[in-house]
């Protein structure tokens, strides 16, 4: 797919994230990247934090690795308290915290806000605001996020409809979670590393998305697969945060304490490629119930896809009917024993290309340039 777009067009960005930049990226990291390499002066916003008593109003910037990429950091100026049990008074005050932003940013070109918490509201900017909502909204405040928003970007149709109903004059786009450039033109003959059939997982395994009672049973009942783990498991190396309840802590130290797990940590882009490309397969094991999006979609669907190896999966409404991408077969009345017994018929050439060259068209860059034209910046 080509896409003609004019890098000067705009000059600077904000990314409002409720995640802070750190060593793992989810998309709101990904898209500020890749405004970076349009040629944007890009600002990502950390979630601000709480100012501790005796301490002063803080806010910082640091650059990046990434040229034309900062960060900025900041304390409220005022305590949380009031967001939670005074919120008419917070959704005044934070206006004036958004003035102190935008004094160091100046006023920018574009905003691309991913954060529900309203930490900073969209209206009275005069330039182009994207709200882009990866998760579920629970309350009335994730919606007031949105309000003055020119586009409403999300990858699962069910969050938009939510949204519609709310603020139904607002346009929408309906996109599919990006793919990092990392993950593209691996070669086909790398050496094996492991032996025996291994399973990937990767992902941050300190959220409630995850069933890990199920999880626990299928890779507890085929001790001959080696399942490995990419991504966050320990809470004070994530910078993404978590949700994990006390029971599926538990259940995480008891899969890692099998036999036939191996947690690698969170790995640059670059080589949790070439690590998923030596996986026989992949598995998700979802809670739709505690997840996000309400089983709708999953940003890591694309990473495994693009090495063309099957997924077993619980289901995504975004890939109903694709049975050529995905095996949503994990079900209460599966067999766990047979769950990956036909990795051969369901790896041969045709598939492996099929999920490849759809993977390869949903990569963050061409996300990135899909959402800007359709809110008018080409």
């Amino acid at each position: 797919m080509s896409i003609n777009f004019k890098k000067d067009r705009i000059k600077t960005a904000i990314i409002v994230s409720p995640q802070t930049w750190g060593k793992m990226f989810i998309s709101k990291h990904h898209y500020a990247v890749e405004l970076s390499k349009l040629g944007y002066k890009v600002f990502f916003i950390n979630p601000p934090k709480e100012m501790k008593i005796g301490s002063w109003f803080n806010l910082s910037i640091e650059k990046t690795a990434h040229e034309n990429l900062w960060v900025l950091s900041h304390t409220f100026f005022f305590s949380s308290y009031i967001k939670f049990h005074l919120p008419w008074l917070f959704n005044r005050l934070v206006y004036i915290q958004r003035w102190f932003v935008l004094r160091k940013t100046g006023t920018p070109d574009i905003i691309l806000s991913f954060d529900l918490s309203n930490n900073f509201p969209l209206n009275g900017l005069n330039c182009r605001k994207i709200f882009f909502s990866a998760d579920e909204p629970k309350g009335k405040q994730n919606f007031l996020s949105a309000k003055n928003a020119n586009l409403i970007v999300s990858v699962s149709q069910h969050i938009l409809d939510l949204f519609k109903s709310v603020l139904p004059s607002i346009p929408q786009l309906l996109i599919n979670h990006g793919l990092s450039e990392e993950f593209l033109n691996i070669p086909e003959n790398l050496s094996k590393k492991y032996e025996g059939i291994n399973v990937g997982l990767s992902g941050n395994f300190l959220f409630n998305d995850i069933d890990y009672p199920k999880l626990f049973r299928i890779i507890k009942m085929n001790p001959t697969i080696t399942f490995h783990f990419y991504g966050s498991h320990l809470e004070e190396l994530s910078n993404i945060g978590s949700s994990r309840n006390l029971e599926n802590h538990g259940y995480l130290e008891k899969i890692k304490n099998l036999s036939n797990t191996v947690f690698h940590g969170v790995l640059t882009k670059k080589d949790l490629a070439f690590e998923l490309h030596q996986m026989d397969a992949f598995l998700i094991c979802y809670d739709p119930i505690n997840g996000q999006s309400s089983g709708s979609n999953s940003h890591k669907i694309l990473e495994f896809l693009s090495t063309g190896k099957v997924i077993y999966s619980t289901y995504f409404s975004y890939y109903s009917g694709r049975k050529d991408l995905l095996e949503m077969t994990i079900n209460e009345k599966m067999d766990e024993t047979l769950l990956f017994s036909n990795l051969t018929n369901l790896n041969n050439a045709e598939l492996k290309k099929n999920r490849k060259e759809f993977a390869e068209e949903h990569t963050y860059s061409l996300n990135c340039k899909k959402i800007l034209l359709d809110v008018g910046c080409n």
